[in-house]
């Protein structure tokens, strides 16, 4: 689209969402796309978070060992969660700017 900045494009998918940018740059298909990978990795990285937490004790003593304690056993169950939704989030985000900064150089 004409009169478009890349920068002003890749900004938005670095600071906003990724996704952002390529719908301000009129690429909605690949916005969306974009958008729905960045929301299924953030899900991912909740679910995992939720499956480390469950079943943690409530009424825990609170003192530092015992707080580091809990939050390594919640980071061992939800590892593989964390790991998956975290590679997806930086998929999306470093795709997102990359094809922002050069999606206007490209002919429609």
């Amino acid at each position: 689209m004409a009169g478009r900045s890349p920068v002003i494009a890749a900004l938005l998918s670095a600071l906003v969402l990724p996704g952002v940018g390529q719908l301000y740059l009129g690429r909605r298909g690949l916005g969306g796309l974009l958008i729905l990978l960045t929301t299924a990795s953030l899900a991912v990285l909740v679910a995992g978070l939720v499956r480390g937490l469950s079943g943690l004790p409530v009424e825990e003593a609170a003192t530092g060992e015992a707080v580091r304690a809990l939050v390594d056993q919640a980071m061992a169950r939800g590892r593989g969660w964390l790991t998956a939704g975290g590679l997806l989030l930086l998929l999306a985000w470093v795709w997102g700017v990359a094809d922002a900064l050069r999606g206007v150089r490209r002919p429609a």
